[in-house]
């Protein structure tokens, strides 16, 4: 599943060479012969530039090598959009996977994430906030439906693992169970997402040494400080302006959805249905967003309307799963348990959230934040140490081979080694 040091010259024989100006691509990639449909089949070749580059950076998307023979076979893709791309910058292999109109790169050498949207044509990637800029070059008039998003918006249309019961990105646990908060950056709000405050500090902790800065799991935005989200009952109007993301004054309905999920315990299908039917009541004038004064509006306004329908929009499950398969004794049901979207693999996140909320909540549903960060590290540390990059998906039978994740895992936990504990004591 991962990709090793012969990445780049598995993408080298697949590119023919475009235009004498990019001479490189020649002598890289060696693609004298090709032709012109196999680029526009099975590569995708795009410029990127941010402010604090001193050059154009050059990238290289291939689709990965399992997606390829379905895309192949069928003519669309029936699976993830994600891959590798080839640098022309950093002269190496990275890895990249497009969710809703969300391209996200794992660079090669520092392993940082980066995301762009695709917000008016699946042509152009762009991130308002580190203004990195991405447009594809070729194949010329349209992508290749692997590398084409699912929409176009202004907004960040990603749902993640976490996001579909608006859970923290880093703990996996509820975020209304625990203080939340926004990141930020020189005062402003580095990202759209949400995290518990604790969790937030967490990542800063981490990043001290390596970098100045916190990177937000999920987008990859810098953050240097937590702002405690404000009490939606007592502090309606500082409750407004932290959600406020572009700080315009109004709120859309994906701000107003993904703020209440953070601090209220509520179910996202009925929020999103609620939300969207009784917008007009909230909306009067139908410009497609709230102001203050809209919001706060005493009995007509979403404020008052979701204090007073909490429970109308709570889920009907309890949020944390009773009765989850024993990992060594069960392992097929324990990971078809936690195989939310039932493809028969897990993704890093999905293994990350499985052994958070198997292994550190006690039996009386009781969580703890530092557990929960310590088994992050582990998880994350065996997904790289048993060679799957960010992006791979892991089979049941990858799952419980020798010397792989589980067999890894359960070694590791029953020596105590990343525990910081003695079963003795």
């Amino acid at each position: 599943m991962g990709c090793g040091a012969s990445a780049g010259s598995q993408i080298a024989v697949s590119l023919s060479p475009i235009g004498a100006s990019d001479r490189w691509l020649e002598s890289k990639f060696g693609g004298a012969g090709r032709t012109a449909d196999l680029i526009t089949n099975n590569i995708v070749l795009a410029s990127a530039t941010r402010p604090d580059w001193n050059t154009t950076d050059y990238l290289v998307f291939e689709l990965s090598a399992d997606d390829e023979g379905v895309f192949e076979l069928t003519g669309k893709l029936a699976v993830e959009k994600s891959g590798r791309f080839y640098s022309k910058r950093q002269e190496s292999v990275g890895t990249w996977r497009i969710i809703g109109n969300v391209l996200t790169l794992v660079w090669p050498l520092s392993l940082k994430t980066d995301t762009v949207i695709a917000v008016k044509t699946p042509r152009k990637w762009i991130n308002h906030k580190s203004h990195l800029s991405l447009e594809v070059l070729q194949p010329i008039g349209e992508n290749p439906y692997w590398f084409t998003p699912e929409v176009c918006s202004d907004k960040f249309k990603a749902v993640a693992v976490s996001g579909e019961q608006f859970e923290c990105p880093v703990c996996f646990f509820e975020l209304y169970k625990y203080p939340s908060g926004v990141i930020r950056l020189h005062s402003r709000r580095s990202c759209c997402h949400y995290m518990h405050y604790e969790c937030a500090q967490y990542l800063l902790k981490s990043a001290k040494g390596s970098s100045k800065h916190g990177i937000c799991p999920l987008c990859g935005a810098d953050f240097a400080e937590v702002k405690p989200m404000p009490s939606l009952a007592s502090e309606p109007r500082e409750w407004f302006s932290t959600v406020d993301l572009d700080y315009g004054g109004e709120l859309d309905q994906v701000e107003v959805i993904e703020a209440l999920g953070c601090v209220l315990p509520l179910d996202r299908h009925k929020l999103d249905k609620h939300v969207k039917a009784h917008w007009h009541e909230w909306d009067p004038d139908g410009d497609g967003t709230i102001t203050l004064h809209e919001f706060c509006l005493p009995q007509r306004g979403l404020r008052d309307w979701i204090m007073g329908n909490v429970t109308l929009l709570k889920a009907d499950h309890p949020p944390l799963p009773i009765d989850v398969p024993v990992l060594d004794m069960q392992p097929r049901e324990w990971f078809q348990f936690w195989d939310r979207n039932a493809n028969g693999t897990l993704e890093r996140d999905e293994l990350v959230r499985a052994l958070i909320r198997t292994f550190c909540t006690n039996e009386n549903g009781q969580t703890s934040l530092p557990q929960a960060h310590d088994m992050r590290e582990v998880a994350m540390g065996l997904w790289v140490a048993v060679g799957h990059e960010p992006f791979d998906m892991v089979t049941f039978e990858e799952f419980i081979k020798p010397y792989g994740l589980m067999d890894q895992f359960l070694h590791n936990q029953t020596h105590c080694a990343y525990f910081g504990m003695d079963d003795a004591g």
